[in-house]
């Protein structure tokens, strides 16, 4: 790297090495990234960007404190014309760098600067959540997804910043799971209806804006996460079935349009259910009364595809054989009394040596099952 960057023969000012500094970087080579940075500082001390790449350097060398100290003077030496740059690029990273010290008053207080200085970056309002959660201010999150609520959103669709963020939320549910714990630990019933409300509105919107699309997709996760909330904070198994089913419906019919197959959405619907019914078949089996409602559901969902692979929407590896076929196995094995070859059936291959690994006399084996 140092041959091709003195192969032009440019001054070896302090932004030479800065910048050959950030390549070590990016190449992996953070010793020798961080002497290049050092070199541009001796002839330029207010270099801001060779202390920003010596801070993400000790990062990736899992020195944080040393990482956090070199990105503050960073941030102290950005000149004004710049001054953007902090809340924007810096700061966050101050604020990550705050949570993996666990120092979380410090952490909370740096994501709540970085997402007032541009409410609308909704992954900084979860990273601010987020952080709030971890530190147990379960208060402060409930006052803020109220505060939320109550503003006017600037989208057609969405008639408050809440319900703006939640369709913005389209990964898993973890500010869904963030803000159900706040609400019930401190058992807000005014706020778990306005939490709830906003949902029901979130899906509404976010069919609305889809339909809107030159190929409208089905709104999936708005609906899963709504659907965990319910049935995990809300007590609404029923609605929450309501929810999962429905997703199932609109990937079915997609697919049969001639869209993709949705597999992530169809696996995570499909996998919550299964376990509803695998507990309820349990509980009603153990009350004495007959489980059969339940165990007919479990096995709607169980596939017995073995070794039949797909590729999801992302080009990534499903097997046809997932989670619906292990547990109704798991059913007829440990409560249907079925014969092992039967039972055996519905797990796959690798899950099944698995087991078989478990149960002969062999103990090394049991940490690789």
């Amino acid at each position: 790297m140092r041959e091709y960057a003195e192969w032009a023969g440019l001054e070896k000012t302090a932004h030479w090495h800065a910048g050959l500094a950030w390549i070590m970087m990016d190449g992996k080579y953070f010793d020798a990234a961080i002497a290049e940075f050092k070199k541009a500082l001796e002839m330029d001390s207010m270099a801001w960007v060779a202390q920003e790449g010596i801070s993400r350097c000790y990062e990736n060398l899992d020195e944080v404190r040393l990482a956090l100290e070199w990105m503050t003077k960073a941030i102290e030496n950005v000149p004004v014309n710049l001054s953007s740059l902090v809340p924007q690029r810096l700061l966050p990273q101050v604020a990550t760098l705050l949570s993996r010290i666990r120092y979380f008053e410090r952490a909370i207080k740096a994501w709540k600067e970085v997402w007032e200085s541009h409410v609308y970056a909704m992954d900084h309002l979860k990273s601010y959540i987020r952080e709030l959660h971890r530190a147990g201010q379960h208060q402060d999150l409930v006052d803020l997804v109220m505060q939320i609520n109550g503003w006017t959103s600037d989208h057609e669709h969405c008639e408050n910043f809440l319900v703006l963020f939640l369709i913005s939320s389209h990964d898993k549910p973890h500010a869904f799971d963030a803000i159900g714990t706040a609400i019930n630990t401190v058992d807000d019933s005014n706020a778990r209806d306005t939490f709830l409300r906003a949902c029901d509105f979130a899906i509404t919107s976010a069919d609305n804006i889809q339909a809107k699309a030159d190929n409208p997709v089905p709104c999936t996760q708005i609906r899963i996460n709504v659907a965990f909330f319910k049935y995990s904070f809300c007590d609404q198994t029923a609605e929450a079935i309501t929810l999962w089913q429905q997703t199932l419906d609109l990937v079915n019919a997609y697919a049969a349009s001639g869209g993709r197959l949705l597999l992530n959405a169809r696996k995570e619907c499909t996998n919550a259910l299964c376990q509803i019914y695998f507990d309820s078949a349990v509980e009603a089996n153990d009350r004495g009364e007959d489980p059969g409602q339940w165990v007919n559901l479990l096995k709607d969902r169980a596939r017995f595809s073995l070794g039949v692979e797909l590729a999801n929407e992302d080009g990534h590896w499903v097997s046809g054989t997932g989670y619906a076929s292990i547990i109704y196995g798991s059913w007829l094995r440990n409560h249907g009394g079925a014969e092992e070859e039967v039972w055996r059936e519905c797990f796959q291959a690798a899950v099944a040596q698995g087991l078989d690994m478990l149960v002969d006399d062999d103990p090394v084996n049991d940490q690789v099952a």
